[in-house]
């Protein structure tokens, strides 16, 4: 049985869905924002949100950690300090991404792999955070040009990466020895849902 806090990562989780929904709307044309710069910068935003909740939701199980990460997260312009910071709080804070595959041990159904490509490393995170940080502020006219085609090429790029991160990954609360594993989405119902595991050498 799932714990209050691994209940509230999933609902985190659910909310990058929605966001990656609104970033798929403005990538593909669905929806606009009057005008094509709004369409790439509304997308930015959301990315940008959707990476902020992937680096503090490990940190759910400590509600005051949590509060003080989320007071601090205005000042973290250089994605590289916040990963940094939340390392120092919880190491096992980033989602580790794996595929499950068939297991040839008779006692186990499926046995989990590391995803080894395709998925949004921790330096992808610190790029694409910067990225989307840029379109936040008005241009300068007299700086160099803003290259919106470069944008509009590489949004679905890291959305699908953020994707193949998050599709089935584990992950550590801090103050948690258990571990999770989540998926984003189920054929049950699609939605997020996450399993337990405990220590072995748990009561």
């Amino acid at each position: 049985m799932n714990t209050p806090d691994i209940d509230l990562y999933c609902g985190l989780m659910a909310e990058i869905e929605k966001r990656i929904a609104v970033i798929n709307a403005f990538a593909t044309g669905a929806v606009h924002a009057v005008y094509a710069a709004s369409d790439i910068e509304s997308a930015c935003l959301h990315l940008r949100k959707s990476l902020e909740i992937v680096a503090m939701a490990s940190l759910v199980a400590n509600k005051a950690e949590f509060s003080r990460m989320y007071a601090n997260s205005a000042k973290y312009w250089r994605a590289d300090l916040l990963l940094r910071d939340l390392e120092r709080v919880n190491p096992g804070f980033y989602p580790h991404p794996i595929l499950e595959i068939p297991s040839t041990d008779p006692k186990f159904v499926r046995k989990w792999v590391d995803k080894e490509t395709g998925y949004l490393t921790k330096a992808d995170f610190v790029k694409v955070y910067k990225k989307c940080a840029a379109v936040m502020h008005a241009r300068n006219p007299y700086g160099r040009q803003f290259d919106y085609g470069y944008y509009q090429e590489n949004i679905p790029v890291w959305r699908d990466q953020l994707i193949g991160l998050l599709n089935s990954h584990l992950i550590r609360l801090v103050d948690d020895t258990n571990l999770y594993i989540v998926h984003m989405q189920e054929d049950q119902d699609d939605k997020v849902h996450a399993y337990t595991f405990m220590r072995q050498d748990q009561p």
